[in-house]
């Protein structure tokens, strides 16, 4: 039998949904801690630990004397850190799980040895998955790892997801530093079918290369909706960011 939630997650949930549809907008003033005690009949400790978890989450800023506002929620993707799609969306509060998660064993043709730095031929490991926030399809991901590094990784397919964490933790694999190019594309008829999302909607196509000690382990690519639950009837979509902070000049 399941176990039930805490309720002070109950009130977040209603509240993180109430933002997600709109029915509490940027800047807006979320009713006051007497109030939520009212609407869902719960101690004020219960309340407060509600929203100290939605201010944690980065959905509301609580401003002494003056209440709790609604900030941008955006999805940002900090490109001065080590960070993988699922990692940043489970960083804003979303429930993170995998659909049609499949590893299968392939070999490099030129340009994965290229990007690799391994002899064509040889063997990798293909992970495809689909990520979902929430229960809804946010990107389709691929990567390609040298086999030698990850062993009947086939064997763990349902440890898997996030897989950067993963491969810390199961190959001592750390990813520390990486190479992207991302462009912006339309989905395509397959991907609008799998994700859910209107033909020729707008996302962001990554290509990433990861290394771990001066080392390229994994090619990554990563078809990202740019509107996270813009499929969703009666849900606000949510923009997908990278954010970038830069310094000096060439």
């Amino acid at each position: 039998m399941a176990a039930r939630q805490p309720v002070y997650q109950l009130v977040y949930q209603n509240i993180k949904q109430g933002i997600m549809d709109g029915r509490y907008a940027i800047g807006d003033k979320l009713p006051s801690e007497a109030e939520m005690q009212e609407l869902f009949q719960v101690s004020r400790t219960t309340v407060r630990k509600a929203l100290e978890m939605l201010s944690n989450d980065g959905f509301v800023c609580i401003k002494q004397g003056k209440g709790t506002i609604v900030i941008d929620h955006t999805i940002k993707q900090s490109y001065n850190k080590m960070n993988s799609f699922t990692e940043t969306l489970r960083s804003m509060g979303y429930v993170v799980s995998l659909k049609n998660l499949s590893i299968s064993k392939t070999w490099a043709d030129g340009m994965l040895a290229k990007e690799l730095e391994v002899e064509v031929g040889t063997e990798l490991a293909c992970i495809q998955r689909i990520p979902l926030a929430d229960g809804h399809p946010a990107a389709i991901i691929t990567n390609y790892i040298p086999y030698h590094l990850v062993p009947n990784i086939e064997e763990h397919q349902k440890d898997i997801v996030s897989l950067y964490r993963f491969l810390e933790a199961k190959y001592h694999i750390s990813v520390d530093t990486a190479h992207d190019v991302i462009t912006a594309r339309s989905a395509t008829f397959e991907q609008s079918c799998i994700l859910e999302c209107a033909l020729g909607a707008p996302m962001l196509y990554t290509r990433r290369i990861c290394y771990s000690g001066g080392r390229p382990t994994s090619y990554d690519l990563v078809y990202a909706l740019a509107q996270i639950g813009a499929s969703v009837p009666g849900k606000k979509a949510i923009p997908y960011e990278i954010e970038i902070f830069l310094t000096g000049q060439n």
